[in-house]
């Protein structure tokens, strides 16, 4: 037993140990050691809706994070955190928005009005005076957060870029997507590559430019998407890069990509980019991701860039949760994201 142990890998042995590592996380992150970020406000919301996924359950994601005390831990870290509750859908679109190739989108209308009252409501957070932090939901909400920032920034002329931290690129098309589920989506429209409604979410023609998009932690990738991140020469680090050049490198390169001419980013974190050994809450898990360190020092990154426009949390499933594991480690990922440090 002994020289099994010695001969496990390092991450193995990391892995091996996240579930204590997890309940550690209270007391490493819950300290008062914060950053210099108190000059920045903070408004969250929800998005209860997993209508955009395979599995269900996500839609209870932003309760449950509030319930066990998301908002006044956030405001240990820093001090004016606002929530705005939850999105409130809109009238049932008409049928004739929607192009030809959006018609084969499961739950088409429904994802439409979610998304249409997100790309709203974030942004007013923004015209507030606030930074965004979008509780999910299902991937699909990116379509209408992402679509909010980029037009808040548009009045003056000023690009976005994004970081998509997920096991899936989802930039399948709908005539690539294997499931017809907007979640595996919402990247193909933002960067204009399917006309429609959901393009005209965004005031510009596109709301992002994919050479301002990069991939962390990619594992789980179709074809198409293959085929489509190789055409179009977008960023992509998958959990190979993670393994030979470190997160620290990694993340840097990430955020030079999305801040290379633009006013700053949004950040996209999806939990399945996490190993599900660490994360188990989330409906589309695979095996390899992140660890805790990792996953904390790419938020460590992110604090320190003082370029975050915008962050999502999403694909939390409170139904497929352990013990309450994967709660805590959403919570602890948003502190650090938000300035909190170990020292």
């Amino acid at each position: 037993m002994f020289l099994e142990f010695a001969a496990s890998t390092k991450r193995d042995f990391v892995r091996g140990l996240v579930t204590p590592i997890a309940r550690l996380s209270k007391v490493i992150f819950r300290r008062d050691n914060v950053m210099n970020h108190s000059s920045t406000k903070y408004g969250l919301l929800g998005f209860p809706s997993d209508i955009g996924a395979t599995v269900s359950g996500s839609k209870e994601g932003p309760r449950v994070l509030r319930e066990h005390g998301l908002i006044d831990i956030l405001r240990r870290v820093v001090p004016d955190v606002h929530d705005y509750g939850d999105i409130t859908l809109g009238d049932t679109p008409n049928d004739g928005i929607f192009s030809a190739e959006e018609r084969t989108i499961r739950n088409l209308h429904d994802v439409y009005r979610a998304d249409k009252a997100l790309c709203e409501a974030t942004k007013k957070v923004l015209e507030d005076g606030r930074t965004p932090i979008i509780l999910g939901g299902d991937h699909s909400l990116s379509l209408g957060s992402i679509s909010g920032v980029s037009n808040f920034y548009a009045r003056h002329a000023e690009n976005v870029g994004v970081i998509w931290v997920d096991a899936h690129p989802d930039i399948n098309t709908p005539a690539t997507s294997p499931s017809g589920n907007l979640f595996g989506m919402p990247l193909a429209f933002l960067g204009g590559l399917v006309p429609g409604a959901f393009q005209k979410l965004s005031d510009r023609d596109k709301a992002i430019d994919f050479k301002n998009l990069a991939f962390i932690a990619l594992r789980d990738v179709d074809e198409g998407e293959r085929s489509l991140i190789r055409e179009r020469g977008i960023t992509a680090f998958s959990m190979r890069d993670v393994d030979l050049r470190g997160m620290g490198a990694v993340v840097n390169d990430a955020i030079r990509v999305a801040t290379a001419g633009t006013k700053g980013f949004v950040l996209s974190f999806d939990l399945d980019a996490c190993d599900p050994l660490l994360a188990p809450g989330t409906g589309t898990p695979y095996r390899g991701g992140l660890t805790f360190r990792e996953s904390h020092l790419l938020m460590e990154l992110i604090a320190e860039s003082r370029k975050l426009l915008s962050l999502e949390l999403v694909e939390f499933n409170p139904l497929l949760d352990k013990g309450g594991q994967t709660v805590e480690i959403a919570i602890s990922l948003l502190e650090t994201a938000l300035g909190r440090t170990i020292l």
